[in-house]
């Protein structure tokens, strides 16, 4: 059935809300509940029933009464991988192999310049959980940091853009089993969401500009913006807060136990190399879910072995993470349910198709998706809300305008989301990013927005151009987007920085 304008109505419901409310698991809730109010002519009745009905289907719970449904299940392996990815973080976390890792890099690191790589680069390896990341990397490398007197704004900066960037572009991620459901669950083949994901990487301006930018401002110092007066207080003064007193109170993010540079790197090699054994045999969904259980399985025993915990703390501390994986799950549930209902109770995309099918504006359907997904995700302060209110509207728009514009088109919502997750004040790595460097929240969301807003204005000229270039080879649209953003961004920082507050050696 047709509702016209109607069915524009659940995302514009669930972003409005966000706006007002700040809450993401309401604003998607609302959104559910007024696309089944369309699609039920206005029973309230038969919307509650509908919404209740597709948030149970979209858990598959019942999926547990044989072991053929279990085994056919997706979203229910997701649901589990999250607890289970859950429980292995907080184990490492009390374990204090994160911990070791800083000991060892501040007897390495040498400079102002190697203390900010090494930051990077940790915020690299970290690339499977965005919550883990923040806090991890934080309280890690706060202590080599403050050594070469690097602003706790810089810090933050580091570690934010080193969260979701890396965590949408590695192609093993909580983030990635999420965007592939989001396109299952759109209409695409099971065995080819993964493929247009993968090829979606090349697009996704973004987040490699954004990575370029941390090596950048690191490498030659080229701060502009509130940051550079906060870099400025920091070397000149020692004060690594723009010149106030500090007033957060740092949390405990990693344990105070010594542990060992092995009590990090072998569950997460374990956890890895299990999940990448089982993609030749499972599909994505099931890969996770049986690594994550030999990952957790492997954490468990060698850390009783080793006598790093008692059994008795690692229940206790598997226990603490379902408190902590609660809100994502739930966020994860709603997620999926949104899309159900923009997707197939009211079909936005498929009225949005009508509008957008004129030839002229083809090219720039990658640079508007990235707008959108920007300003969404800045208002929901969610990349995954963004992902659950985006992909079941360009799935359909591209397969009715050109199916050539998916991957772009999907690259596009996967940058703008991360792009407005990044620069929102509300967003939960934003915060997090702030409480694992230290740094006062607006400290970081000030000095940070100048240098993602670069950032979004190269990758947004970058959609356009490799958007003219979609009638060719799938390499020449990438090659032309990629190119443009690796010599703009530099002259446009360079531009703005002046030289940097400081003249002489970048180290």
């Amino acid at each position: 059935m047709e509702y016209g304008g109607l069915s524009l109505l659940p995302p514009i419901v669930a972003i409005v809300a966000a706006f007002i409310t700040r809450k993401i698991v309401l604003s998607l809730a609302s959104g559910i509940l007024v696309g089944t109010l369309i699609s039920s002519k206005g029973n309230i009745f038969l919307a509650l029933e509908k919404a209740f009905t597709i948030f149970w289907e979209k858990t598959e719970f019942s999926h547990f009464q044989s072991w053929e449904q279990f085994q056919s299940s997706w979203n229910l392996f997701v649901i589990l991988f999250c607890c289970l990815l859950g429980a292995i973080i907080n184990l490492l976390n009390r374990a204090g192999g994160a911990r070791a890792y800083g000991v060892w890099a501040a007897g390495k690191v040498k400079s102002r310049l190697g203390a900010q790589m090494s930051t990077m680069f940790l915020g690299i390896i970290i690339f499977f959980d965005d919550y883990f990341n923040c806090l991890t990397v934080g309280a890690v490398m706060q202590p080599v940091t403050d050594k070469f007197k690097i602003s706790r704004a810089k810090l933050a900066f580091i570690i934010d853009s080193t969260t979701a960037p890396v965590c949408i572009l590695a192609p093993l991620s909580s983030w990635v089993v999420e965007v592939i459901t989001q396109l299952k669950n759109a209409g695409i083949e099971e065995h080819l969401a993964p493929q247009i994901f993968l090829e979606s990487i090349f697009f996704n301006f973004y987040a490699w500009f954004a990575l370029l930018m941390v090596a950048l401002v690191s490498i030659f110092k080229w701060d502009f913006g509130p940051m550079r007066k906060h870099e400025k207080i920091a070397e000149e003064t020692g004060n690594l807060f723009g010149g106030t007193l500090p007033d957060v109170s740092q949390e405990e993010n990693v344990s105070s136990a010594e542990g060992r540079l092995r009590d990090l790197l072998l569950p997460l090699g374990v956890l890895i190399s299990a999940i990448v054994y089982f993609m030749f045999s499972y599909n994505t969904a099931q890969s996770l879910f049986w690594g994550g259980v030999i990952g957790l399985s492997f954490t468990i025993i060698f850390f009783f072995v080793e006598k790093t915990m008692t059994l008795r703390e690692m229940a206790r501390t598997i226990l603490m993470s379902t408190k902590t994986m609660f809100p994502v799950v739930m966020t994860l549930i709603l997620a999926w349910s949104i899309s159900e209902v923009i997707k197939e109770e009211v079909k936005t995309g498929e009225y949005l198709s009508h509008f957008l099918t004129s030839s002229f504006i083809l090219f720039l359907l990658p640079a508007i998706v990235f707008l959108l997904s920007g300003i969404v995700a800045f208002a929901t302060g969610t990349s995954w809300g963004t992902f659950a209110i985006m992909i079941p509207i360009i799935v359909p728009l591209s397969a009715k305008v050109s199916p050539d514009l998916l991957v772009p088109m999907l690259a596009a919502v996967l940058s703008g989301s991360v792009y407005g997750d990044h620069t929102s004040p509300i967003s939960d790595t934003t915060i997090l990013s702030s409480i694992g460097a230290g740094c006062p929240h607006m400290d970081h969301v000030a000095t940070q927005s100048p240098y993602s807003g670069m950032v979004a204005i190269v990758s947004l000229f970058s959609f356009v151009l490799s958007g003219l270039c979609l009638q060719f080879d799938i390499f020449y649209p990438f090659l032309v987007g990629i190119v443009f953003g690796l010599v703009a961004l530099p002259l446009f920082l360079r531009a703005f920085s002046k030289k940097g507050f400081s003249e002489g050696s970048p180290v």
